[in-house]
């Protein structure tokens, strides 16, 4: 039977009549969802001993589902003709700052800012992203005045954070924006943008 474990409706061992009965849904669910996020399952069994499932996802680094996001979002823009900015807030002299709050706090803040600026952001589709040394906005369906913006009023947020936390002295950032179609027409050259 394992060979239909993954098929929908598939019910094993099951005897007619009363008793509990389920859909035989659950495992071709949760393939999908696994594979929807690049991973695979399997399943192994040993008769009179029991059944391990077991499933494996790929490790993403915050650049690989910024990517992600990028390619996905501009791929929405092409079907759809609208447009794409990307609000890039890097940090300054990034090196020194791990030197002087050690990597662990260093790693701690920036998550920390990265969930600021997730909470305000005002559009279900904006997304806030932490790379290594940096935190980028998406915004789908956005200009690129109207994304100066929000980078205006995100950078006051980011710098409210600072005060409150007394990081000011200590971390400086500098803001960017790049804009799909008009400055950048490949993921490469957004990429460009936002890493140059």
């Amino acid at each position: 039977d394992l060979t239909k474990a993954f098929h929908k409706f598939s019910q094993f061992s099951r005897e007619i009549g009363p008793g509990d009965r389920g859909t035989g849904l659950g495992l071709s669910i949760c393939k999908k969802l696994i594979e929807l996020h690049h991973g695979r399952v399997k399943i192994e069994s040993v008769p009179m001993k029991g059944t391990t499932v077991s499933f494996f996802l790929p490790q993403y680094t915050h650049r690989d589902l910024f990517k992600e996001s990028i390619s996905q979002a501009m791929s929405r823009c092409v079907d759809e003709g609208g447009s794409l900015s990307i609000i890039i807030f890097d940090i300054l002299d990034f090196e020194a700052l791990e030197k002087r709050l050690g990597v662990k706090q260093t790693e701690l803040v920036l998550l920390k800012m990265e969930k600021v600026i997730n909470d305000a952001l005002r559009r279900v589709a904006d997304v806030a992203i932490k790379d290594t040394k940096a935190i980028m906005v998406l915004l789908p369906d956005t200009k690129k005045e109207n994304a100066y913006i929000v980078m205006g009023r995100l950078s006051q947020v980011l710098e409210d954070f600072l005060i409150r936390e007394q990081m000011t002295s200590k971390i400086e950032v500098h803001s960017n924006v790049v804009c799909f179609p008009e400055e950048a027409k490949t993921l490469e050259e957004i990429l460009d943008g936002i890493y140059s």
